[in-house]
């Protein structure tokens, strides 16, 4: 996978091109290059992941019927870190408890049925997630992302499948409303997916544009361009 972003006065352009969105034109660069393998079952054994800020990391996933231990190594131009990791896996195989503090349970496909976040349940329909709420401390407002989805195509499969399979279909939008209107942040934020297909019907381009309400950007660093392009070596 390779990941293009907004190109930055002060970055390096890397396989830099013009995008059009909407009437609009970007210029993206190069920021992310990974590569990931899979075993036959599904399951992701190995990510390996290079930036152009002179970062690298690789992990190793390694699996019993009960947990699997991720195992990963980060390189900056100044240091080399380790860390390991255990996460615990349901009979089916999938993960319940992930890092950010929510419990999530899963149909017999790997499709999520529930979703609890610290700060409320998210409504799952059909293994969609249509809204989930985010909020903090007083002195930041209350959101709820609301998502919206192309019902007649497949969700994209997760990185880590442990995780469950995503959502059931392809999602193409998703808002995030203020629920304090008299918030000086702003009302809402709206990100916008785009796709194009490989003759087999498989991802092979997603255009991601962030747009923002007039402040809310600070908080969700919003007015992005993010281009990923996917190439799929010996697929199933």
């Amino acid at each position: 996978m390779t990941v293009k972003e907004l190109a930055k006065a002060n970055q390096p352009l890397i396989d830099s091109e013009k995008v059009s969105i909407n009437g609009e034109s970007f210029v993206v660069s190069t920021t992310q290059k990974s590569v990931y393998s899979y075993d036959n079952q599904g399951r992701i054994l190995t990510e390996y992941n290079t930036y152009t800020n002179g970062k690298a990391d690789s992990v190793l996933y390694l699996y019993t019927s009960e947990a699997v231990t991720i195992r990963a190594t980060t390189i900056t131009p100044s240091s080399k870190t380790s860390t390991t990791n255990v996460v615990a896996l349901n009979s089916q195989g999938w993960a319940e408890h992930r890092p950010d503090t929510y419990k999530a349970t899963y149909d017999k496909e790997g499709y999520l049925t529930s979703l609890k976040y610290a700060f409320g349940d998210a409504s799952v329909i059909n293994g969609n997630v249509v809204d989930q709420p985010f909020g903090g401390d007083d002195a930041t407002p209350t959101y709820t992302y609301r998502y919206q989805y192309d019902l007649n195509k497949a969700g994209v499969a997760p990185i880590q499948t442990f995780y469950g399979k995503g959502s059931r279909n392809l999602l193409t939008r998703y808002v995030i409303e203020n629920d304090r209107h008299d918030s000086i942040y702003g009302d809402s934020y709206i990100g916008d997916y785009d796709y194009l297909f490989d003759e087999k019907g498989r991802i092979k381009r997603q255009t991601f544009r962030g747009k923002q309400g007039e402040l809310i950007g600070f908080l969700f660093e919003a007015d992005k361009v993010i281009v990923k392009e996917f190439t799929y070596i010996c697929p199933q």
